[in-house]
């Protein structure tokens, strides 16, 4: 005799951005226990959280870490810019620098992807010159704050700029982007 299969009846959580975003509806998910649905990870189109068309060519991973009210409240795990938009600013004369480095804040550890592109060719001691100020810049700034603040930075563009007029005293800095921050596990 086989034995009867048991229905389990699921219901719709919504799924909701950091607070950073208001809280906005970024999707819904299928879930027997609301509880299982801690840990599981969202990807979004930075685009469709800030209206900044500037910003379609960016994406953000959001991990839910608390379900209230049939509600799922999420926090950043990574931030990304598509490698098709990076290949599109590379143009012939220019000196492409990518590093990557740890580097601590109050709370958490981050990984950091630095993209930099000079304005003309250059020697590699410059470019080696340009990747060290670079770390030393994002260590100091980012010991004094918490990760949610690095995030938020890097999404408006704030530390970008100031890292790049930070950087123009050792050489001429055309494009200064994090390809990639995410939290360290």
């Amino acid at each position: 005799m086989t034995k009867p299969i048991k229905a389990v009846k699921k219901k719709w959580i919504k799924i909701l951005a950091p607070k950073e975003f208001k809280n906005q509806a970024v999707g819904e998910t299928l879930v027997s226990d609301p509880q299982k649905a801690i840990g599981k990870v969202v990807e979004v189109n930075l685009f469709e959280l800030t209206r900044d068309p500037r910003k379609q060519s960016s994406r953000l991973s959001l991990v839910i870490n608390e379900i209230k009210n049939d509600q799922a409240y999420t926090e950043i795990k990574r931030y990304k810019i598509l490698d098709a938009h990076l290949k599109r600013l590379l143009k012939p004369g220019k000196e492409k620098i990518m590093d990557y480095f740890n580097v601590q804040t109050k709370n958490k550890k981050l990984i950091v992807k630095l993209f930099l592109l000079t304005r003309n060719k250059t020697t590699r001691t410059i470019c080696t010159a340009l990747r060290k100020e670079s770390r030393n810049f994002f260590e100091d700034y980012s010991k004094k704050i918490e990760a949610s603040s690095v995030f938020n930075d890097v999404i408006s563009g704030d530390i970008l700029r100031t890292l790049k007029a930070h950087l123009k005293k050792i050489y001429p800095i055309n494009i200064c982007e994090v390809s990639t921050l995410e939290i360290k596990k």
